[in-house]
C-alpha cells in the first residue's frame, strides 16, 4: 500500500504506542504504447484492492487508476509530452477528504513535460507543469530544470520549483515553498 495508515495500541498503563503499519494490497493493471510515427501514444490502469487510509484503517477500498498521454519528438532535439490521471475511489466516504487523508472520490492530474537538448547534448533543459483537479483550483507546481555535462563525468545541475495552494489538502499551504536547486554530480 502506498498510503500508510497508524494503528494505536493501548496498554494497561495508559501510555500510548503508535505504530506505523502497511497492509497489502492486491493490483491488477496494464500498460499500453503505441507509436505513430513521432508520436507515442500511452495508456495504462489499474485496479487496487483493500486500499486502507488512516481515518478509518479497518476498511479497505477499491481504487481505479487511470492514465492517458501522447508524447511528440518530431521536433529537433525536444520532446513534448501530456499526460492526464484519475484516481477514482470506490463507495468513498466523506471522512476520507478530512486530514490526513485528504483524499477525494476523483483525483485528477495533469502533467506537461517538455524537455530539449542543446550544444551537441551537453545541455538539458526540462520543464514540468503538474496541475492537480480538473482546473488548477485543487494545486500546481512547476519545476524547471537545467544540466549541463562538463565533462563525461561531471554534470552541474540547476532550477527552480514553484508551488500554488489548492483547495487540495495536501496542497492548501504550499504556496510558499518555492525553491531554488542546485547539483553537483560525479559519476564513475
Amino acid at each position: 500500500n502506498d498510503t500508510a495508515h497508524l494503528e494505536y495500541v493501548l496498554f494497561d498503563d495508559d501510555s500510548m504506542e503508535i505504530q506505523q503499519k502497511h497492509e497489502r494490497l492486491h493490483m491488477f493493471g496494464f500498460a499500453y504504447n503505441k507509436a505513430l510515427g513521432n508520436w507515442l501514444l500511452k495508456s495504462e490502469g489499474a485496479i487496487l484492492n483493500r486500499v486502507h487510509y488512516t481515518n478509518r484503517p479497518d476498511t479497505g477500498y477499491t481504487r481505479l487508476d487511470v492514465l492517458a498521454g501522447a508524447e511528440y519528438s518530431g521536433f529537433n532535439e525536444t520532446t513534448i509530452s501530456l499526460e492526464i490521471a484519475n484516481r477514482h475511489i470506490n463507495n468513498h466516504r466523506p471522512y476520507l477528504e478530512e486530514y490526513p487523508d485528504g483524499v477525494l472520490q476523483d483525483m485528477y492530474q495533469l502533467a506537461l513535460r517538455y524537455n530539449r537538448d542543446f550544444l551537441n547534448d551537453t545541455l538539458s533543459l526540462s520543464l514540468l507543469v503538474m496541475v492537480y483537479g480538473p482546473s488548477d483550483a485543487d494545486g500546481a507546481f512547476e519545476r524547471l530544470a537545467l544540466d549541463y555535462d562538463l565533462t563525461d563525468t561531471i554534470t552541474v545541475r540547476g532550477g527552480a520549483v514553484l508551488y500554488q495552494s489548492g483547495d487540495l489538502l495536501t496542497m492548501q499551504e504550499v504556496g510558499d515553498n518555492d525553491r531554488l536547486f542546485a547539483e553537483l554530480r560525479y559519476s564513475f
